[in-house]
């Protein structure tokens, strides 16, 4: 059940009521995990429980600060994980149906979603680069968040 100020658009739950820049709380909720502003987004992501086949999952949650929309990409982030033994690993996102896409976040709107990232073996930890989520290229801003979650 969505809260009264909600509305779905696209595969994100988006809130009605205004966001406030720099809260990082929406509908009685606060933002959780690592979080960071990146221009016009408000973003945190969070460890969820990984999925019976092992395969991680991050989850998004994202305030647009801006009076304008802004493009929030998960289907352009970069996500790695970091294994036992410290190498990096790339992780794909399962998208299996092509709904990934970039979709633009009203003004002062919130939303969320939660992503599982195909990886063979197991990570500890999980990465995401921030700015490519937001669109903004060039030096990569990473938020991590570790832990293995049954």
């Amino acid at each position: 059940m969505l809260a009264p100020c909600a509305l779905v658009a696209g595969s994100v739950v988006v809130g009605g009521c205004a966001y406030r820049p720099g809260s990082f709380h929406s509908e009685g909720d606060w933002f959780r995990g690592s979080i960071a502003t990146v221009e016009c987004l408000d973003v945190a992501i969070e460890r969820s429980p990984d999925l019976s086949d092992g395969s991680p999952v991050v989850g998004y949650t994202f305030g647009n600060r801006c009076n304008q929309p802004a493009i929030v990409d998960l289907s352009g982030a970069t996500v790695v994980g970091h294994a036992d033994d410290g190498s990096v690993v790339p992780l794909t996102a399962k998208d299996p149906f092509g709904e990934l896409r970039p979709l633009y976040l009203d003004a002062r709107a919130t939303g969320h979603e939660s992503i599982s990232y195909a990886v063979a073996g197991e990570v500890t930890s999980v990465c995401v680069d921030v700015n490519a989520v937001a669109r903004t290229f060039g030096n990569a801003r990473w938020l991590c968040v570790a832990g293995r979650t049954p």
